[in-house]
């Protein structure tokens, strides 16, 4: 009989795993979107910067703006990114 026992109780296993592989990913946590927004504002202001730089070649009053207002959305990027503080990889 212990033969049998055993035997449902395999047959639950996989069915077990089938469900956890089902579920939905976690929702991320508040710091991962906080780090992921930093550095999408790094990156636009990065990009407005190098728009800015290519379209000043033509001595345009907009390219100007552009450039400053990159370097300005990068320098506040950087600062919110260095208060986020330490990684949590780092932590551990």
């Amino acid at each position: 009989m212990s033969e049998e026992a055993k035997e449902p109780e395999q047959a639950k296993e996989p069915e077990q795993a089938s469900t956890e592989s089902l579920r939905p990913p976690a929702a991320p946590l508040p710091l991962e979107r906080d780090e992921r927004r930093a550095r999408m504002l790094i990156l636009t202001g990065a990009a407005l910067m190098m728009f800015g730089i290519v379209l000043a070649l033509g001595d345009d009053e907009l390219s100007r703006w552009l450039t400053v207002a990159g370097i300005v959305i990068s320098f506040v990027a950087l600062h919110r990114f260095g208060r986020l503080g330490p990684a949590a990889s780092v932590l551990r």
